[in-house]
């Protein structure tokens, strides 16, 4: 990582818990193609394992010298390494493109229906690219703040929704087979870019990083199913016909002074997409200059984000394309090669090299 930026690992898991839970918050079953039943339930605790699994790889390369995946590549091969670096910051190119993409869709037809697509991606992209140009730190002290309030809000908002849980609304576990829950969990995981995130940003952070991804993993899930388990008790079926089931909880939930709670909910989902685009366009700008070393921080950030604007803006203009972006298939092989198949040939790499060196001085 460049410079000298540090942060804790309480802050790692600030960072990544509000880059998850806006990626949960904007769930769209029509789109997943998956309800939102009680297998939320195995949904979760088989996402837990699979991203247990896929952080092994990049966590062996950090027991190498407390060091990321960028730096562990460095010391193997200059020239892998910027080829590692360029397809990283494609990678979070992709996932804040993704991210905005979907905010856009949330922002024009739920929130601000007359909203143009356009100038809401223009000034949401601006203000993204300020939060990255302010560095690791101040995004990190950002998301500890709005990860507070996000506990807060959302803790008051299912306190709120307790009375209108009808048990009625639950099914077995497992009513439509078990197919269903597992893709689903599959698509869950294509959209977890916080596992390579953490593969890049591991050397600047100060701790004890496994434990911080650890409680990620398992407040994550948590959430997940707290959140299905009062749309499934509060909606029923419901939940499953609408695009946003989580924000629509808000719609329908009053808490003391706040007769509606939905307006509220907008902030902390604003604030939770600002942090994690953010998050993502720093990431991407570090990849991008450790490949391009003469690339100046704010030109690359500026270049990053324009790029996101002008595919966003293409792919707002026709909802399949969302969709196509989003299918399983290149979702999944693009994380797959950035947190499994990418550390998993770099640890090769090593292996091999170190056995050759060893031969060399017998």
């Amino acid at each position: 990582m460049e410079g000298v930026s540090k942060i804790s690992s309480g802050q790692l898991f600030c960072l990544l818990f509000v880059s998850r839970i806006i990626t949960t918050l904007m769930l769209m079953p029509a789109m997943e193609h998956a309800a939102i039943t009680v297998d939320m339930l195995p949904r979760a605790l088989l996402w837990d394992t699979l991203a247990f699994l896929c952080a092994l790889p990049i966590f062996r390369i950090y027991d190498r010298g407390k060091s990321g995946i960028l730096d562990y590549a460095q010391v193997l091969s200059p020239a892998v390494c910027r080829g590692i670096s360029v397809f990283f910051a494609a990678y979070f190119l992709f996932a804040n493109i993704n991210l905005i993409s979907g905010f856009e869709v949330f922002s024009t037809t739920v929130v601000f229906p007359e909203l143009n697509s356009i100038l809401f991606l223009l000034l949401f992209a601006v203000v993204c690219a300020y939060v990255a140009s302010l560095g690791l730190e101040a995004v990190a002290r950002a998301a500890s703040v709005v990860a507070v309030l996000t506990v807060i809000i959302i803790g008051l908002l299912l306190a709120a929704l307790i009375p209108q849980v009808r048990l009625f609304n639950f099914t077995p576990f497992f009513y439509e087979g078990v197919r269903t829950p597992a893709v689903a969990a599959l698509r869950s995981l294509a959209n977890t870019s916080e596992i390579a995130a953490m593969a890049v940003v591991l050397p600047s952070v100060m701790g004890r990083v496994k434990r911080a991804y650890g409680l990620w993993m398992g407040s994550v899930s948590v959430w997940i199913v707290v959140l299905s388990f009062f749309a499934v008790g509060a909606l029923g079926a419901f939940a499953s016909t609408q695009i946003f089931p989580f924000y629509t909880l808000a719609e329908i939930a009053s808490a003391g002074i706040f007769q509606r709670l939905d307006s509220i909910m907008t902030c902390v989902w604003v604030a939770c997409a600002v942090v994690k685009s953010g998050f993502l366009i720093h990431l991407s700008g570090v990849c991008l200059r450790r490949a391009f070393p003469g690339i100046k921080k704010n030109i690359s950030i500026l270049l990053l984000s324009a790029a996101t604007v002008a595919v966003a803006a293409y792919i707002s203009l026709d909802e399949q394309r969302y969709v196509r972006m989003n299918g399983g298939g290149l979702a999944l092989t693009v994380f797959a090669l950035a947190v499994v198949v990418i550390p998993l040939f770099l640890l090769l790499l090593g292996a091999v090299r170190r056995r050759k060196g060893k031969g060399e001085a017998e």
